[in-house]
């Protein structure tokens, strides 16, 4: 992090037949960065900056950046509004059972996996990652959970069946409430109005 960069950047380059990936920010747009990573509670840029060595010495930027990191780390994950969550994993399963072609099970396997393994997560108060560090994440607090998982993502990609993996997801909905499939109304937040001209 370099107080006076302007415009973040990432750069990649070898070294020693190694490939580093390299991440520039500002100040503010770091500041920024952690505190939109509490609200996706994607928590890489945390971990980062809260294991990060200062160079060439700590300053008053660094201390403060590192401190926010900290305390946003420590937050709980933030609450998902459960009517969003049941409507969002209602239409990802009817989805699902209409699949009619190979790819489109399977894109929606994908989604399904990571709907179910980000649920788990903050039912144990653990913040959300990507790709492997997801799964590797939910082994640590839900080995038997992710283990199932695992197995019943397989097992709808290689045989295009996705029965099992549907009632896995419908056990989840139902410990939410269910589906909501009709008869249901979710209030949209109050906006701003605008008189008509006619």
């Amino acid at each position: 992090m370099f107080a006076e960069q302007r415009a973040p950047y990432r750069e990649s380059f070898i070294e020693g037949g190694k490939i580093f990936d390299v991440f520039i920010y500002d100040a503010e747009s770091l500041h920024y960065n952690l505190h939109a990573a509490r609200h996706s509670w994607q928590t890489a840029v945390l971990d980062i900056v809260c294991s990060s060595i200062t160079l060439p010495h700590e300053n008053a930027i660094s201390a403060y950046l590192r401190k926010s990191a900290e305390r946003i780390r420590r937050s709980p994950p933030p609450v998902e509004d459960p009517r969003t969550f049941r409507i969002l994993l209602t239409n990802l399963l009817r989805d699902l059972r209409l699949a009619q072609h190979r790819w489109d099970m399977q894109s929606l396997a994908i989604e399904l996996y990571k709907i179910l393994a980000g649920n788990e997560m903050r039912e144990h108060g653990i913040g959300g990652h990507v790709r492997k560090h997801c799964r590797a994440a939910l082994m640590t607090v839900a080995p038997g959970y992710c283990t199932q998982l695992d197995e019943l993502f397989e097992l709808t990609i290689r045989t295009s069946d996705a029965a099992d993996f549907i009632r896995f997801g419908e056990r989840t909905l139902e410990k939410s409430g269910g589906a909501l499939v009709s008869d249901f109304m979710v209030p949209l937040s109050e906006g701003k109005r605008l008189p008509l001209r006619l």
